[in-house]
């Protein structure tokens, strides 16, 4: 069915608003529906992404959203179960986040598509990290103005997740020129999403009023300096 059926319960706004009141540790947002998924926001500590983001790593968000379900779904649990997952990184704009959380990841979504249909992810976070987009959010929100997004997900081991060059289990997967740490997901039931991890983007230097006016000044002098110049003798004989 197209339209679906509103939730049982809805968070108050004095419920929202209350889990914004300072972030100095960790926030829960439970968006929309309180008796869904919600999400636990924590400052980047190196021990709470010790799973997935290796030491070293050129690319530390400066948050992490824990994705907090009730229960994985049962066909992911049911897969996951048979072959095992691995850890993969997925870069989106920041807009999409919100619908993608909600609604999960899809293959048919794909706009780019060059290695075929289907979700596209990496065990490389620097490659997932590059298809990041920033976009603005809420200009108060603390956790920055402008931010990017890459989602870490569990992706199932199987044969309708192709991997670039590797071979899963010995069996030889035909990737074509899908690259090396690229993983092309077939079947939207092989994946789930575990945490976002947010990168806030520093705001660019604010313009000064004379770099914001300074052409404007410039050709205003240089038009005075002109008129001096075609009206001196005029000028000198109303100064004698």
């Amino acid at each position: 069915s197209l339209v679906k059926p509103l939730p049982d319960s809805i968070a108050s706004l004095e419920e929202l608003t209350a889990h914004f009141d300072g972030i100095k540790d960790s926030i829960s947002l439970p968006w929309v529906n309180r008796e869904t998924t919600n999400y636990l926001c924590q400052p980047f500590t190196p021990s709470l992404t010790s799973e997935f983001i290796s030491p070293g790593e050129k690319y530390l968000p400066q948050f992490v959203l824990t994705v907090r379900a009730p229960r994985e779904p049962e066909e992911f649990t049911r897969l996951s179960a048979a072959h095992g997952t691995r850890i993969a990184f997925h870069g989106t704009h920041t807009e999409n986040v919100y619908s993608i959380l909600k609604n999960g990841l899809a293959g048919h979504l794909n706009r780019r598509a060059l290695f075929g249909s289907g979700i596209y992810l990496s065990s490389d976070l620097d490659i997932a990290y590059s298809f990041a987009q920033s976009g603005k959010t809420w200009p108060h929100s603390k956790l920055g103005g402008n931010m990017r997004c890459v989602l870490v997900c569990k992706v199932v081991k199987s044969v309708q997740v192709r991997v670039g060059k590797e071979k899963l289990s010995g069996i030889s997967f035909d990737t074509g020129s899908l690259p090396h740490n690229y993983f092309v997901v077939e079947n939207n039931d092989h994946v789930q999403i575990t945490h976002v991890l947010v990168y806030t983007v520093p705001k660019k230097p604010g313009r000064t009023w004379l770099k914001t006016h300074g052409v404007l000044l410039l050709y205003v002098f240089l038009l005075l300096a002109v008129c001096l110049f075609t009206n001196q003798k005029k000028i000198l004989k109303l100064l004698k």
